[in-house]
């Protein structure tokens, strides 16, 4: 019996021990959840922060308390039966399908990869050789081995190349660095000795012969470290370990499926898709993509029997129309097809896709990789974001704005006897959050930010450029301008299917030194006001919702959580070719705390 309970004790005491430790490692609690430093740190790292007028820790209080509101209107909208609404329900099995897929690709392709000591050093020896080559290519098997006897005979390779077409081409050698061909070729050439040629090889260019022309060192890898030059080659040899892998998993779980779509369907949903694609060419002037709601849209000219009818045809459990359509709006579409028939063939293209990964996601289902503490707390992280969206959007009809409440606005907010501030805007809106990225990577560079963003516009995307234009015509951006100081550069922001950055660069109360009435800002000032109250009414919800749930946030810890702070949108590539936002953006709502502590100060 003593041993008994000497026993259990160590047990309660090991179970207080480890609850303990975790409490040392958390930074808020919402209800039942918690905002973990590592839940923390991983988000704020991969979230761009670009607000000049913050440090750093003031980025870390209002990230930490913006992820806790977040986690209260998450816990509040799931009052909302939140797997009703199909954005949620389809983002949600899209994400977790792409996670489960990342540990099927890691299991089986990255953990099967091996290399010996003799690869390697094989894969050193390449990495620090430059072969010179050239090649004499030929459409047919005869033609090449004449070819071939004639070099046999003696005649010099040169010789032989000099008269042929693709001579052309190889004036000058072609230099030859280790991963750049294919391996089967690649050792052919590496082993050929100098001045020496190859027996005839079908390619997929048709027959060829490789002649070696000299070999010498490659100065640019030899000039590595030792830990330099051993990674580089380990990294060439790993890739193509993987595309072996890959072959070979394809061929084993992929080699021989045949699965269809329902051609009728198909015929009916690209003309639907088509007529929206055509509204955005007349309208925006550029083909910018279709969003969720557009191509959930399309359902609405479907009977209830075509949308639950079977549209990818898998021998079991194959996917009905309506829940191709909402798995189809989370990817979204970006298309660049001139007419209905080349859209046609683009979505064919993507429906072949569409069943290669379902094919894998369900293999990765019945292993149960979609139940892994990995994929469920990474689902988690997510499902959190589009709550919050869900449960604050409910309320963006709930502000009024009275002429009485915009006339005492207008006088309480500028200097009425002035005329109003003009705002000197620029920036750049694209559906790339890639070239988001790449103007953030810039600025850490202390690039100058007109010359980024112009260098990175492509068609399709916009550069914003408002010389002291006044609040009115700041459209969505307006309160986000207004609440900056010369200098400063926000985003990305979510626009309209794309995304933005912009750059504050100057204001003004006169333009060509004539004064702008402040009578003719009403509109923008209503606009400007409606956010505003809009913040209010959610940073008053918020603290409800604290006071409702129950909120633990420890800011001291916080103080010694150490982050980097790139400010760059980072974007994660999942196995089987995927990519995604490595996190979701977080909306800044920090506000709220304040005024939560105060609340608590009054409650009984």
């Amino acid at each position: 019996m003593k041993r008994t309970f000497r026993y259990l004790f160590q047990s309660i005491f090991l179970i207080i021990t480890v609850l303990n430790a975790q409490d040392e490692n958390i930074l808020a609690r919402v209800n039942n959840d918690v905002i973990t430093i590592f839940d923390f740190k991983k988000q704020f790292e991969l979230s761009p922060m670009v607000f000049n007028a913050a440090s750093l820790e003031e980025k870390k209080k209002i990230f930490l308390l913006s992820m806790t509101a977040q986690k209260l209107w998450a816990a509040e909208a799931e009052n909302f039966d939140p797997l009703k609404k199909p954005l949620i329900k389809y983002s949600l099995l899209e994400i977790e399908n792409k996670l489960a897929r990342d540990i099927l690709y890691e299991e089986d392709i990255l953990k099967k990869i091996s290399i010996s000591n003799e690869e390697l050093k094989e894969a050193i020896a390449r990495y620090k050789m430059k072969i010179s080559a050239l090649v004499i290519t030929a459409d047919s098997k005869p033609e090449i081995d004449s070819i071939y006897t004639l070099l046999n005979s003696g005649i010099p390779f040169d010789s032989l190349l000099v008269n042929r077409p693709e001579f052309q081409f190889q004036t000058e050698a072609i230099t030859v660095e280790y991963g750049q061909m294919q391996k089967q070729h690649e050792d052919i050439i590496f082993n050929l000795a100098e001045k020496s040629y190859s027996e005839p090889l079908l390619t997929e260019v048709g027959w060829v012969i490789f002649y070696c022309a000299n070999r010498t060192i490659n100065f640019e890898n030899t000039s590595k470290s030792s830990d330099e030059v051993n990674l580089g080659a380990k990294r060439i040899l790993e890739s193509r370990k993987i595309k072996e892998q890959y072959t070979a998993f394809n061929k084993e779980f992929l080699g021989g499926v045949e699965v269809s779509a329902d051609v009728k369907s198909f015929n009916k949903f690209t003309g639907l898709l088509w007529d929206e694609v055509r509204k955005l060419e007349v309208d925006d002037n550029k083909l910018t993509g279709l969003s969720f709601y557009e191509i959930y849209g399309t359902k609405n000219s479907f009977t209830e029997d075509e949308l639950q009818s079977s549209f990818i045809k898998f021998e079991s459990s194959p996917v009905s129309l309506i829940d191709f359509i909402g798995r189809l709006g989370f990817e979204g579409i970006k298309t660049e097809a001139a007419d209905l028939n080349s859209f046609r063939i683009e979505l064919s293209r993507w429906i072949k896709n569409f069943i290669r990964l379902e094919l894998i996601a369900r293999e990765a289902r019945k292993r149960g990789y979609n139940k892994l503490p990995a994929v469920v707390n990474e689902l988690k992280m997510w499902k959190d974001n589009y709550l919050y969206t869900l449960a604050i959007s409910s309320y963006s009809d709930s502000v009024k704005i009275s002429e009485d409440e915009l006339n005492e606005y207008i006088k309480e907010n500028t200097e009425y006897d002035l005329p109003a501030k003009l705002y000197k805007v620029e920036g750049l809106i694209t559906p790339s959050l890639e070239k988001i990225n790449r103007v953030l990577i810039g600025l850490d560079k202390n690039e100058s930010f007109p010359n980024l963003i112009r260098e990175i516009a492509e068609p399709g995307d916009s550069l914003l450029s408002l010389d002291f234009a006044a609040v009115d015509k700041l459209g969505e951006f307006a309160s986000t301008v207004r609440s900056m100081i010369p200098g400063d550069i926000y985003g990305p922001i979510n626009t309209n299917n794309s995304f933005a950055i912009i750059k504050l660069v100057d204001t003004s109360r006169t333009i060509n030194n004539l004064e702008i009435g402040i009578e003719s800002q009403r509109e923008g000032l209503k606009q400007d006001l409606y956010f505003k109250k809009l913040q209010q009414l959610l940073d008053s919800k918020t603290v409800e919702l604290a006071n409702k749930f129950g909120v633990e946030i420890n800011l001291d810890l916080l103080k010694n959580v150490s982050v980097t702070n790139l400010n760059i949108v980072v974007m994660r590539s999942f196995g089987f070719g995927e990519k995604m936002l490595a996190a979701p953006l977080i909306n800044s709502q920090f506000k709220w705390y304040e005024d939560w502590l105060e609340s608590k100060k009054v409650l009984p």
